[in-house]
């Protein structure tokens, strides 16, 4: 059942991403956010995203995948907060969220 929903939840994922310059490294962001959040399953998903999208070990990845989780560690804390920083957060949280409520629905719930 765990398997089951967890292929739920990537299929939601894969059939809303678009694969455009503007967000192809959207997931890229949200990896490194994760990580800096300490958010194990949320990074685990990004980084599924990342393996089907082909850019894992991209190197305009990696580096978005570095800034992004020192970003994410330094936004727990409560450091380098502003409009533009609180939106990538926004972002992450949102993603997040998604996944949760698409769980929850597929649970029956």
């Amino acid at each position: 059942m765990k398997y089951k929903l967890l292929i739920v939840v990537l299929l939601i994922c894969s059939s809303k991403v678009a694969l455009s310059e503007e967000n192809k490294y959207k997931f890229c962001e949200i990896f490194g956010l994760a990580g800096g959040a300490n958010d194990d399953f949320t990074q685990t998903l990004a980084s599924r995203m990342l393996e089907k999208q082909g850019i894992e070990f991209d190197k305009i990845c990696l580096a978005v995948k570095q800034e992004s989780y020192r970003f994410g560690k330094d936004f727990v804390a409560g450091k380098n907060i502003n409009n533009e920083n609180a939106k990538r957060w926004m972002n992450y949280q949102s993603f997040r969220d998604e996944i949760t409520d698409n769980i929850l629905k597929a649970s029956g719930y």
